[in-house]
This record gives structure tokens, C-alpha cells and sequence, in this order.
């Protein structure tokens, strides 16, 4: 991809002033295309390792209960397949208790969103004017 952009590059060097201003404007734009579509990629993967993390949390305190019950059919050095995370006998967490689990924002809409909004209309404008 370097050597496509150095032969553009090469290219836009013996072009006039108004065509390499136009072409270099097309490869800012193609680069914050992409670089606005990042956040919106780390926010999708961020939440499925949240819901991974709250599906595991589930399963831990399941099985804290069932050992705290005594009703589990395993033998304990079984039941501690989880990674050592939970200790058996260990007693539940506090109701007051810090949890691990991330609260939800309270905008959906965050300023990044916003600012990327406007980037993505500023843009549409200019590709409209340039046409």
C-alpha cells in the first residue's frame, strides 16, 4: 500500500497545482473514511468481550452458589476448572460490593459520535462542491 501511495505521490508531482491539491484531498478523505470506521470497530468489539465477560461472571456465580449450597455432583478440584477464579466455601460477594461489570453511559449518543458525524457531513459537502 506504501508503494501505491509513493507512485500517486510520483504521479501528482509533475500534475498542476489544482489536481495535485485535489488528489492529495481524495487521500485525506479515503484515510479519515478509515480512520473514522475504527472507533465503530474497537465499540463492537469491546461490547462482545463484555458479553463474553458477563456470560463468564454468570457461570462463576453459578457455580459459587451451587458449591455454597453443597449441591453440586462434582467433586470440588473439578468444579475449579475455571481458572482458580472462584475459591469453594468462599462466601458471596457484599450486596454493596464493587462489580466488575461496566455501567452503561448515560448518552448513547457520546461526543466522539457526534464529531464524527459532523466530519462525515463536512465531507459530503465538499465531495457535493467539488462535483
Amino acid at each position: 500500500m506504501a508503494d501505491e501511495f509513493n507512485a500517486v505521490l510520483d504521479s501528482m508531482r509533475e500534475a498542476p497545482l489544482r489536481e495535485q491539491v485535489e488528489g492529495l484531498s481524495e487521500v485525506i478523505e479515503k484515510m479519515m473514511i478509515v480512520i473514522m470506521s475504527i472507533p465503530e470497530r474497537v465499540d463492537t468489539i469491546i461490547a462482545n468481550l463484555t458479553s463474553q465477560i458477563n456470560g463468564l461472571q454468570m457461570k462463576v456465580s453459578n457455580l459459587e452458589s451451587r458449591i455454597a449450597s453443597g449441591a453440586t455432583g462434582t467433586p470440588i478440584a473439578s468444579s475449579s476448572s475455571s481458572g482458580g477464579i472462584s475459591m469453594p466455601g468462599a462466601p458471596p460477594p457484599p450486596p454493596g460490593a464493587l462489580s466488575l461489570r461496566p455501567e452503561a453511559p448515560a448518552n448513547p449518543i457520546s461526543l466522539r459520535s457526534s464529531i464524527m458525524g459532523e466530519l462525515k457531513e463536512l465531507f459530503k459537502k465538499r465531495r457535493a462542491l467539488s462535483e
